[in-house]
C-alpha cells in the first residue's frame, strides 16, 4: 500500500494539456490561455491626459513668473474625452482639458486645476506656476503602458477579470483557450438512489455525485453526471465504457473488499492500466487510480471510496491537482498551519482532519473539527479544508505544525 506522497508521485507530472479552442472573451473567466497574446496596437493609442487642467506649451515652464510666482495664459479652447484637438498649443496659449482626452500637439504638461487660478465667469485667462511643472507633466505617453507587438499576456495565464479587461481593452474579442477537462462522474451501488428520491429502507441518496460535480467545477473543468449503476458486472461496464470516453472518469463505491465490489475487475477488464490500489490514508484508502489510453485519446480514471467525505478528501488530494496539470496550472498549494490545541489520532494511518483554517498574526492557524467516520457529513458543513495528521508524530503542545489544505475560499 502506498503512502499519500508515493501516490502523488504516480500522478502524470506533466500530461498532455487538452487541445485548444477558440472562445468568447466574455466567458472566458478562469480559462487558461493556450497562445500568447500579442498587442496590436499601443496604449494608449494616443498621448493621454491624466488629469482635469489645463494643457500648456513647453515655453511656458521657461518663463519668467511675476511676484506672485505665477504667469497668465490665453486658454484658446477647452478639449473633452473622445474629442480631437483642432488647434495646435502655441507659446503664452493654454487649452482647458479633461481626464482622459487627447493632449494636443505642443503641450509638454497638464496642469491641474486646483493648482492654478482660474475663474469660471473669466474663462479665456488662467494663471499657472511655471516653476511647478515639468515637462511629461500628467501626461501619459502613446504606448506607454503597452507597444504594439509586445506580449500581452503569455500563455497558460489564467484570464481573471483584470486580464479580460486588458484583452477588452484591445478589441480582442476571441481567445485561444485550452479546453477545460470534460470528467464522468458515475456513482455505483445497490443502496444508492438520487437525492431528489426518496430512499426505500435500507438504502440512502447519493450526496457524493453533486458533491463531486461543484468540486469540478471549482477545479475548472466540466461535470457530467452518469446515471447510478448497481452492482452488476454487465451495467457497470456499459457505464464505464460511456465514462471512458471523458478526459477523467470518478467512479464511486465499490473499490474496497465487499463480495460486490466489482469496480477494480471491471476497469481492468475495460483496459483501463491500474497504477495502484490502496493509499495508507484514512479516510480513502480504497482509492484506485488507472490510465486508459487510445491513439487519440486519454481517460484517466479514480476509483473513489463510496463514503463522500472520504471522496470529498481523494478529490482534494489527487483528482484536483491532475485536473490543474491538464491545463497547464500549477498543483493547488499545500500550506504548513499552526494546530489552535492539542490533537492526536488513532491507529497507524495519517489522517485527513476536517478543519477550519484562519490567518491570525499572519500565521495560518487550524483547528480541527470532531469527525467521526466517513460518511459523517456534519464535519465538512463547517471546514474549510482539511490538515493531515500524522499518528507517528508526538502531539504534545500548542505549537504542532500540519501540513493543511483550502477545499473553499
Amino acid at each position: 500500500m502506498l503512502s499519500i506522497q508515493a501516490a502523488l508521485d504516480t500522478l502524470p507530472r506533466t500530461p498532455e494539456l487538452l487541445s485548444t479552442e477558440v472562445c468568447s472573451l466574455d466567458v472566458s473567466h478562469n480559462r487558461i490561455l493556450a497562445e500568447p497574446i500579442i498587442a496590436p496596437e499601443n496604449s494608449p493609442p494616443f498621448p493621454k491626459s491624466l488629469m482635469d487642467g489645463f494643457a500648456v506649451a513647453a515655453d511656458t515652464l521657461r518663463m519668467p513668473p511675476g511676484a506672485d510666482g505665477f504667469v497668465t495664459l490665453n486658454v484658446v479652447a477647452t478639449l473633452l474625452a473622445g474629442q480631437i484637438p483642432a488647434v495646435t498649443l502655441n507659446p503664452g496659449q493654454a487649452i482647458r482639458i479633461m481626464t482622459g482626452a487627447v493632449v494636443p500637439e505642443g503641450a509638454a504638461a497638464v496642469v491641474p486645476i486646483e493648482q492654478t487660478r482660474f475663474d469660471e465667469t473669466q474663462p479665456a485667462l488662467v494663471s499657472v506656476q511655471p516653476q511647478q511643472l515639468q515637462p511629461g507633466l500628467n501626461i501619459l505617453a502613446e504606448g506607454a503602458n503597452v507597444t504594439a507587438g509586445a506580449v500581452l499576456l503569455d500563455r497558460g495565464v489564467a484570464l481573471h477579470p483584470g486580464r479580460i479587461a486588458a484583452l477588452a481593452e484591445f478589441g480582442i474579442a476571441q481567445v485561444p483557450l485550452h479546453r477545460r477537462p470534460q470528467v464522468a462522474v458515475l456513482p455505483t451501488g445497490d443502496e444508492v438512489v438520487h437525492y431528489t428520491q426518496d430512499p426505500p429502507p435500507g438504502h440512502i441518496r447519493n450526496s457524493s455525485q453533486p458533491m463531486l460535480a461543484a468540486q469540478t467545477l471549482a477545479a475548472g473543468a466540466v461535470p457530467h453526471l452518469l446515471h447510478p449503476v448497481r452492482d452488476q458486472p454487465q451495467l457497470l461496464a456499459d457505464s464505464i465504457r460511456k465514462g471512458l470516453q471523458s478526459d477523467v472518469l470518478l467512479l464511486t463505491g465499490g473499490v474496497s473488499m465487499g463480495t460486490h465490489d466489482f469496480v477494480p475487475r471491471e476497469l481492468e477488464n475495460a483496459g483501463v492500466a491500474k497504477v495502484f490500489h490502496g493509499v495508507q490514508m484514512k479516510p480513502g484508502k480504497p482509492l484506485w487510480f488507472g490510465q486508459w489510453s487510445t491513439q487519440n485519446h486519454t481517460c484517466y480514471v479514480f476509483g473513489l471510496p463510496g463514503n463522500p467525505v472520504s471522496s470529498l478528501v481523494c478529490f482534494e488530494l489527487f483528482v484536483r491537482p491532475l485536473l490543474c496539470r491538464l491545463q497547464g496550472l500549477p498543483d493547488p498549494p499545500r500550506h504548513t498551519a499552526r494546530l489552535t490545541s492539542p490533537f492526536s489520532v488513532r491507529g497507524n494511518r495519517p489522517v485527513c482532519q476536517p478543519a477550519r483554517l484562519f490567518l491570525q498574526n499572519g500565521v495560518l492557524h487550524a483547528t480541527p473539527l470532531r469527525w467521526t467516520v466517513s460518511a459523517d457529513l456534519n464535519a465538512i458543513t463547517s471546514a474549510d479544508g482539511m490538515v493531515l495528521l500524522d499518528p507517528e508524530q508526538p502531539r504534545a503542545d500548542d505549537t504542532q505544525i500540519a501540513d493543511a489544505w483550502y477545499w473553499y475560499r
